[in-house]
């Protein structure tokens, strides 16, 4: 490629992060900065900060990338909690939620769970799955829900446990599908 903007750099990075190769997007991104003579864009941002997340790259990389971002959104949100979680940082994780206000969002409970899932935090995951159950109004779709149970289940629970929260994901939907009959 004879000339490189911005678009063809954050698309590559991308594509490294989307490959397991996280460190080389992250490589990338430094190269760009120092061949284009320029500022980083936000979609740049954003895609190095996916590079970092997938190659655990919290300390210098991660928070910078995600300080860069001018107006972060819930999948922003998502990409760092995902990021500290993945490297055992669940208590700065809940802090990081509880700093920047994000109203549980079942994005970010379910990238803290996932967290859970790869280190066997089988505590934390059980508040965490709690805290999902709690949402109002349940924002995902009553597949999407489910799919989520069966899998948080499959992965953690005993079968006492997945008895009690059957009847609590069955309840929420009960009521949620209750209140939509209302409301019309």
């Amino acid at each position: 490629m004879k000339k490189r903007d911005a678009i063809s750099w954050t698309v590559m990075i991308l594509g490294f992060s989307l490959h397991g190769k996280g460190e080389l997007g992250v490589e990338l991104s430094r190269r760009m900065e120092k061949e284009q003579r320029a500022e980083i864009d936000q979609l740049t941002c954003v895609a190095v900060l996916h590079c970092c997340t997938t190659a655990c790259m919290v300390d210098q990389e991660g928070k910078f990338y995600f300080k860069c971002i001018k107006e972060p959104k819930v999948a922003h949100y998502t990409l760092m909690v995902s990021l500290l979680a993945r490297v055992r940082l669940f208590g700065e994780a809940r802090a990081f939620i509880e700093k920047h206000h994000i109203e549980r969002p079942a994005e970010v409970l379910r990238a803290l769970l996932d967290g859970c899932w790869i280190h066997h935090r089988r505590n934390i995951g059980k508040r965490v799955f709690k805290q999902l159950c709690c949402l109002k109004p349940l924002k995902t779709s009553h597949k999407n829900w489910i799919s989520i149970v069966h899998e948080f289940w499959s992965r953690y629970m005993s079968l006492n446990w997945v008895l009690c929260l059957n009847l609590i994901v069955l309840e929420k939907i009960s009521t949620s599908l209750k209140e939509r009959i209302i409301n019309t």
